[in-house]
């Protein structure tokens, strides 16, 4: 019974190898219906035959005859046991179910070399070509990345297609077959070419604006940043095959190194922070932090290029490059967030955009590299984008930050400016007073010197003429009476003579002792109470036994009329002002003295009726430059220093003196003196001297 059972298991098996046998050597390849009104098929991989382990020399017409000698396994990406940098040949056979002509995008796979065979009517293979390092003058699609090629599939007809790749830099070969409606695929790249637009005129604008910038305020951050944007737009351009369709189609293999440019846009922004925020000053150990990775990330670069130079190791460079990336964006995340936790806005506007970009970017490269979603591009653009919105939106605070501390510096620089003016204003009026003042002394002691030069030329003429004179005549008259020449009534003429000669010359020696005492200030004045009615009395006293021509001489000083002042000048000024009426007035006339009150003053009127002066003989008087003498009504002579002793002495005593006087009627020379007057105790004050009214 066992071995029953034994013969009728080996008849099985045998007739299951006969029949499989049989199976292979009647292979017909799948065909794939295309009978709905989808505009685009997924997943036609389950319909394609693999021809793998083929010398690659075989031309297409071989590879058809050998695909139809012998039956090969369909493709499976489980099961699929394809060499790294083989080439790989494909078949599979599309049937247009519809009445008419269709034309359909055919794609490949991402692969280096695609050379796609279509069978025609007369059993000719049409050649057309894709891949990312095939020449873009030799693709049959020039639009988009993939690997497409144009299909036109006749009406109720299967059509074979024959498929070669070729791989480079340890990649191996991969199929991944859809078919795409033309006006599907033309909708993708208006889209694409609409989102890269815009994205990249932002990009662009960015880059103009901050070159702009750096141009024209030298100012070297907004370089670094325009270099951060320059990269990151070659990138996505080559991301999105922009760079092959407009710039590098011909040159596949230096187009395909655009991807490590990608390397440098980590440092390139950490410089623009670093230089933008001058965190080597706030934050200085983040900064050398920054500035390894900086180095790093360069290093990766020049690494990278040179392992692409040599090797062509694509594989590898992507592990590398990618994995080196996600290490340095997670350490500029830690840099930012410690910029971050500065509390200063301007740079939380940058970090918190910077970490929004870094955040995207992270999401991004996993969506692409691991899930292998190749839309996780868009994140890495979004999150770009938002990081330019809130750099603009940082800048326009930092330039309010610096319009507002520019606004407050020129504020403060005007108003140092106006404070500067004032102080020049107020240092040149000081100037100007100065110069007013030393000039003002510079002619007083000019005018002091000429008065000085008058003086001593007055003083000469007077000692000479004035004072010489009269002694002359008094020695003559001594000489006639000491030899008996003279009869009685000549000797009684002559003494009377002498006598008025010697008045005449004490007056004059006594004027010239006062003026010289106050022309060397040696003259103070003492203030004392003084009676001026008795003052006046003494006076008018001394003058009664010289008045020769009979002129009467009237004290209408009211009594007890008091004044502070200095006794022996008002004396002086009241004799001068007396002998000076007398001299002008004719015989028997009238000469009075006056005093009344006038508020806290009193005033002395000596008052004749002479024969007066005119205004002209008015406004010469009591000027020391102008002054001049005349002979009185009896030819009496004078020396004019009597009017300026009293102006000097009644100055001092801190009043007044003026004159009021009209031709042949007269005159009334007037002087005031104070009534009160505070005095400090035990300190008699000594006055100075004016000059000013001598002038």
């Amino acid at each position: 019974m066992a071995r029953q059972c034994l013969i009728l298991t080996a008849k099985l098996l045998l007739l299951c190898g006969v029949l499989h046998a049989q199976s292979l050597s009647e292979y017909k390849a799948r065909v794939y219906q295309i009978h709905s009104n989808h505009q685009e098929f997924q997943n036609l991989n389950s319909y394609l035959m693999i021809l793998q382990n083929v010398d690659e020399n075989l031309s297409a017409e071989e590879i058809q005859k050998l695909s139809l000698e012998k039956a090969h396994p369909y493709y499976s990406p489980v099961q699929s046991t394809m060499r790294k940098n083989a080439v790989v040949w494909g078949k599979i056979v599309l049937l247009n179910t519809f009445e008419e002509e269709y034309e359909w995008l055919l794609f490949t796979g991402n692969n280096d070399l695609v050379e796609v065979y279509v069978l025609q009517k007369d059993g000719s293979l049409s050649l057309k070509k894709s891949g990312s390092k095939t020449p873009l003058s030799e693709k049959d699609i020039k639009k988009g990345n993939e690997s497409l090629v144009l299909l036109h599939l006749l009406p109720h007809q299967p059509t074979e297609i024959y498929i070669k790749i070729k791989q480079y830099g340890q990649k191996t070969p991969v199929f991944d077959l859809q078919l795409v409606h033309p006006e599907v695929w033309q909708q993708k790249i208006l889209g694409r070419n609409l989102f890269q637009g815009l994205f990249q005129g932002i990009l662009w604008m960015m880059i103009f604006y901050s070159s702009f910038i750096a141009l024209v305020s030298k100012d070297r951050p907004y370089a670094y940043y325009a270099l951060f944007l320059f990269l990151t737009s070659v990138f996505f351009n080559h991301f999105h095959y922009l760079s092959a369709e407009f710039l590098l189609g011909d040159f596949p293999w230096l187009n395909s190194a655009l991807w490590f440019v990608s390397a440098l846009i980590p440092p390139a922004y950490l410089q623009f922070v670093r230089s933008f925020l001058n965190i080597r000053k706030i934050l200085p150990y983040w900064d050398r932090v920054a500035l390894m990775l900086i180095r790093v990330g360069l290093l990766i670069f020049v690494l990278e290029i040179l392992v692409y130079s040599f090797t062509l190791h694509e594989q590898f460079l992507s592990y590398m490059h990618i994995h080196a990336m996600m290490g340095e964006l997670i350490a500029s995340w830690v840099v930012l967030i410690k910029i971050f936790n500065t509390r200063q806005k301007i740079a939380r506007y940058f970090s918190m955009g910077a970490m929004l970009s870094v955040v995207n970017a992270l999401v991004g490269i996993f969506l692409i590299h691991y899930l292998h979603i190749q839309e996780g591009i868009y994140w890495i653009q979004v999150g770009l984008i938002l990081e330019i919105l809130v750099f603009l939106f940082g800048l326009g605070y930092g330039i309010f930050i610096k319009e507002s501390y520019r606004r407050k510096i020129q504020e403060n620089m005007i108003a140092q400016l106006q404070k500067n003016e004032k102080l020049q204003n107020k240092l040149n009026q000081e100037l100007e007073e100065m110069v007013k003042k030393r000039t003002a002394e510079i002619e007083q002691q000019k005018n002091k010197l000429e008065e000085l030069n008058f003086i001593k030329d007055k003083l000469f003429n007077i000692i000479s003429h004035d004072l010489r004179s009269p002694l002359t005549s008094l020695q003559g008259s001594l000489q006639a009476l000491h030899l008996g020449l003279l009869n009685k009534e000549e000797e009684k003429s002559i003494y009377f003579n002498l006598n008025h000669k010697l008045n005449y010359t004490k007056s004059l020696l006594d004027n010239l002792l006062y003026w010289a005492m106050i022309q060397m200030e040696k003259v103070s004045t003492r203030f004392e109470e003084i009676d001026l009615y008795k003052l006046v009395g003494e006076v008018l006293q001394n003058f009664q036994a010289s008045n020769n021509k009979k002129i009467t001489l009237k004290n209408n000083v009211p009594e007890n009329s008091f004044a502070m002042a200095d006794r022996n000048m008002v004396l002086v000024v009241i004799r001068n002002l007396i002998s000076n009426a007398l001299k002008f007035t004719p015989e028997n006339g009238c000469v009075q003295i006056n005093g009344r009150v006038v508020d806290n003053y009193l005033e002395i009127e000596v008052e004749d009726n002479g024969i007066g002066m005119d205004k002209e003989e008015v406004d010469r008087l009591f000027k020391l430059d102008t002054h001049f003498s005349k002979p009185g009504t009896a030819l009496e002579k004078g020396t004019g220093l009597g009017l300026l002793l009293c102006k000097e002495f009644v100055l001092k005593n801190e009043g007044d003196i003026y004159v009021k006087s009209k031709k042949n009627q007269g005159s009334k020379f007037i002087f005031t003196l104070k009534r009160k007057m505070n005095l400090i105790k035990n300190s008699p004050e000594k006055y100075g001297f004016s000059y000013v009214i001598l002038v």
